[in-house]
């Protein structure tokens, strides 16, 4: 009687699986399209005297709306399949519960016998056995009000692992030895460079040397490449072409922790660490 009690366990864990799984699939998309109505508002926040000054409020509020519509798009479709996720496994365990009780009416009606006593079941048996599968199946109910939360938690935790998980592409090299001491210049020999997803490069082949002692000047448009300067002398990218040498010394072969205690870098928007 207690098997035929638990067959509903193996209907709830295809219920999690196929539903849940889609579930969990609106839910990363619902949380994806709230972040991105989220950065549209900071971004405009932050930009807003930029945007002010071209009078772009009307084209920013309609493209607001557009993403606040597909992140409610979103968030229905998920509450959706949350819902039917519910209702589907409440309707797996109210019907086994029904099915449990039919059961026991026919072992009391047949008279079926009991292997553990050698005797026909008892009401009281049955009833035993019915409440507690009743009690081990509570649990699926107190599960269940916090079934979306349990979801955003899953996904939040795949993104915090995702990050901690990820190897830099930018680290020491098996021939970094070099510490980063007196040099008398910072040379650039024939660097290219392109940014990951730009599709042309925004140095190319470039030469010229920084002697020490001296200030030098790196001038040119917006988007001619001087941040990019400093940032390969950081290395915060490599170079597809060409190296950058300090002294002697390859940039590669200097380790990073030694390079970045011996270079300040002040960006245009300065951030103060307090």
């Amino acid at each position: 009687m207690a098997l035929i009690c638990l067959t509903v366990f193996p209907l709830a864990i295809v219920i999690i699986i196929i539903i849940g799984g889609q579930v969990k699939k609106s839910t990363n998309v619902s949380t994806e399209k709230s972040k991105m109505v989220g950065g549209k508002i900071e971004e405009s926040l932050q930009s807003i005297k930029t945007i002010s000054s071209f009078a772009q409020e009307d084209s920013e509020i309609i493209d607001f709306k557009i993403k606040a519509g597909d992140a409610k798009a979103s968030a229905i479709k998920s509450e959706y399949f949350t819902a039917a996720f519910i209702g589907i496994l409440k309707l797996a365990i109210y019907g086994s519960y029904g099915f449990n009780f039919w059961m026991a009416t026919l072992y009391l009606d047949q008279g079926k016998y009991n292997p553990s006593t050698g005797r026909p079941y008892t009401s009281s048996e049955l009833i035993s056995i019915l409440f507690i599968i009743l009690n081990c199946t509570s649990t699926a109910f107190q599960m269940i009000p916090n079934i979306s939360a349990v979801f955003k938690a899953i996904q939040s935790g795949e993104e915090i692992f995702q990050i901690i998980n990820r190897q830099p592409q930018i680290k020491n090299g098996k021939n970094s030895f070099a510490k980063l001491q007196n040099f008398d210049q910072i040379e650039f020999v024939n660097v290219s460079f392109k940014y990951p997803n730009a599709k042309e490069n925004i140095l190319e082949q470039i030469n010229f040397e920084i002697k020490s002692n001296t200030t030098t000047a790196i001038v040119g448009a917006s988007g001619s490449g001087k941040s990019t300067i400093i940032q390969l002398i950081e290395r915060f990218y490599d170079p597809q072409q060409g190296s950058i040498k300090f002294g002697q010394v390859d940039l590669q072969d200097i380790t990073l922790e030694s390079l970045r205690e011996s270079i300040g870098y002040v960006q245009q928007q300065r951030c103060q660490l307090r």
